[in-house]
C-alpha cells in the first residue's frame, strides 16, 4: 500500500524542523515513492506464470528455425524443375526409356518453306491470331507448314510466348501439339528455354493435351525442364506442384487408354486366329 502522509508528519517538514529537511528526503526515509510501491503491489498481486515460458520460447524459436530451414531446403524453391517433377510423381508410372517416342510424335510435314514470311512473324510478336487468320486465308502459309529447321508455326508461337496464338492453334486450327523440330525439340522445350518469365499458360495448353512432353528428350537426350534457366526454376517448381494432381490424372488416363488399346489389339489378333482355325476345321470336316 502507498505510504500515507498524515498532518503530524507534514507540519514539521513545512516548518523546517524535520531532520530530513526536504520532501524527497522525507519520502526516502518513510519508504519508496508511491509509483514504485504501486508497481510493487501490482506485481505482487499478479498470478505466477504457469508452465515453463523459457522452454516454450526456445521451442518456438527452434520450430521457427526448423521451418525456415525446411523452406530453404525445399526442392520447390531451390531445386531443379526436373528433380522436382521426379519427387512429385515418384509413385506414378511415367514415360521411360522404353517409351516409343517415334510413334508418339506427329511425323514431319511435307509442306516446307525456307522461312515464314515477315508478316507472319510480326503477327506472332503481337500475339495476334486474327492477323494470322487473315494471312492464312491469303495463302501465305499453311497451319502445319515447317521451315528449314523443322520448326512449325506452333514452335515459333511457343518461343515467342504468344499464348493467344497457341490457344487458337490448339483449339480452332487443330494443329498437332506432339511435334518436334529437326533437333528433336518439342513445343515445351521452346517454352522452357525462351520465355522469361515463364509462359505457363502455354505450358498448360500443352500439358492438357500431351503431359508426356515433360519427359520427351531432344536429340541430345535433354528434357524440356532441363532447359529452364536458373532464374526461372522457382516459378516452374511451384507451377509443377500446383499442377501435379492434374498431371497425375492425365497420365493415368493416358496409360489406361494405351492399355485398353493394347488389349483390344490382342483380342483382335486372337479372334483372327480363332476364325482361321475354325475355317480350317470346317474345311477338313467337309472334306472328310
Amino acid at each position: 500500500m502507498p505510504t500515507l502522509l498524515d498532518g503530524a508528519s507534514i507540519l514539521p517538514l513545512l516548518r523546517g524542523k524535520q531532520a530530513a529537511g526536504t520532501l524527497e528526503a522525507f519520502l526516502e526515509k518513510k519508504g519508496s515513492a508511491p509509483e514504485a510501491e504501486a508497481e510493487a503491489v501490482t506485481t505482487s498481486t499478479k498470478k505466477p506464470p504457469t508452465g515453463t515460458p523459457s522452454v516454450v520460447s526456445e521451442d518456438s524459436q527452434s520450430i521457427s528455425t526448423s521451418e525456415k530451414q525446411k523452406k530453404h531446403d525445399d526442392p520447390l524453391l531451390s531445386g531443379k524443375p526436373s528433380d522436382c517433377l521426379k519427387l512429385l510423381l515418384k509413385d506414378v508410372s511415367t514415360p521411360n526409356d522404353s517409351f516409343s517416342w517415334e510413334e508418339y510424335f506427329d511425323p514431319l510435314p511435307s509442306a516446307t518453306m525456307d522461312q515464314f514470311p515477315s508478316k507472319v512473324i510480326k503477327a506472332l510478336h503481337k500475339d495476334d491470331p486474327e492477323a494470322l487468320q487473315k494471312l492464312h486465308k491469303r495463302g501465305m502459309f499453311s497451319w502445319n507448314c515447317q521451315n528449314k529447321y523443322g520448326e512449325r508455326l506452333s514452335h515459333l508461337a511457343s518461343r515467342e510466348g504468344a499464348a493467344k496464338v497457341m490457344k487458337f492453334l490448339a483449339k480452332q486450327a487443330k494443329v498437332p501439339l506432339r511435334v518436334r523440330d529437326k533437333s528433336g525439340k518439342t513445343l515445351l522445350h521452346e517454352v522452357c528455354w525462351f520465355t522469361h518469365p515463364p509462359q505457363l499458360e502455354i505450358a498448360s495448353i500443352l500439358l492438357a493435351d500431351s503431359p508426356e512432353l515433360l519427359w520427351a528428350p531432344d536429340s541430345r537426350g535433354w528434357t524440356a525442364l532441363e532447359y529452364v534457366p536458373q532464374k526461372c526454376r522457382k516459378e516452374w517448381c511451384v507451377y509443377l506442384k500446383r499442377k501435379q494432381s492434374f498431371i497425375r490424372l492425365m497420365l493415368q488416363l493416358k496409360s489406361s487408354t494405351r492399355e485398353s488399346a493394347k488389349l483390344y489389339e490382342k483380342q483382335q489378333r486372337l479372334l483372327q486366329i480363332i476364325q482361321k482355325q475354325t475355317g480350317r476345321m470346317a474345311q477338313s470336316s467337309s472334306a472328310s
